[in-house]
């Protein structure tokens, strides 16, 4: 199913994700500003991963959505309704940040097996003019009804404008950098954002030599602002994340830059 995405498909899929009216609203409300706060208890999730994560099945991490589907989603749907409880305001920024992480990628495996079975998340949505669900209402929280889209782009990349962000939300694809099987927390959030950039860059889903051209993610044409103004300064910037052999590639290319993605579920199955 690889394939270069058509330009009409990438902006129906990134439909939500341009800034609109409540993008300003969004990030005042949950700017992260306590200075400290209590841990978050991302346990029930954390429990999710242990038993339905697959780590490098088949070169990458899959999740096991009919195991998950058939034993029901009782500590999934716990764990929503906990973090749907909590003030992320009354928390410190690296705590805060984990949880906006955690939630998204928690929302996101909660869709899929609600609708499972299914062979992509784009066959999700309520919308007749965007696949997949990003732009769908996904939960409330401080009384404010939240898209996956209002998570990532109008929370996690408004507030803290960290480019890795990329790297740790996971939109169920193959494409997508790995569901990782460590839950984010406000401790690990630096560790974990570091290693999801150089597993993904590492791997031929993020960066891989094609003969004259280099074939890296789309995720790097679709969001080339938040890493860099031009596609050198894009790969230089992806560079400083990678390991030193996918560096070199990356500084040294000078040829055809070329983008895929592969929408695929990233399933057990």
């Amino acid at each position: 199913m690889r394939a270069l995405l058509a330009t009409g498909l990438v902006m129906l899929l990134l439909a939500g994700c341009g800034g609109d009216e409540r993008t300003d609203d969004l990030a005042a409300q949950f700017r992260a500003s306590a200075a400290d706060g209590p841990r978050i208890d991302h346990g029930d999730w954390q429990q999710v991963l242990n038993d339905y994560l697959v780590p490098s099945y088949a070169g990458l991490n899959r999740v096991d959505y009919a195991g998950l589907a058939a034993d029901g989603t009782g500590q999934l749907d716990r764990y929503l309704a906990a973090m749907a409880a909590v003030d992320p305001e009354t928390h410190p920024a690296n705590e805060q940040m984990a949880y906006w992480i955690n939630v998204y990628n928690a929302l996101t495996v909660r869709l899929i097996v609600e609708d499972w079975p299914v062979e992509s998340i784009l066959e999700l949505g309520d919308s007749a003019l965007a696949r997949g669900p990003w732009g769908d209402p996904a939960i409330t929280i401080n009384g404010r009804t939240l898209s996956l889209d209002d998570i990532e782009h109008r929370i996690l990349r408004v507030i803290w404008q960290e480019p890795r962000i990329h790297f740790a939300v996971n939109c169920a694809s193959v494409g997508c950098p790995d569901l990782q099987p460590i839950a984010f927390t406000g401790a690990n959030l630096e560790s974990q954002l570091r290693l999801g950039a150089l597993n993904y860059l590492a791997s031929p889903r993020g960066v891989v030599r094609e003969g004259d051209a280099l074939l890296v993610s789309s995720l790097f044409q679709w969001y080339a602002d938040d890493f860099g103004d031009s596609p050198e300064a894009v790969l230089d910037r992806l560079a400083g994340f990678a390991d030193p052999d996918t560096a070199k590639l990356l500084r040294s290319h000078d040829g055809p830059l070329r983008y895929a993605y592969d929408w695929a579920l990233n399933a057990t199955r």
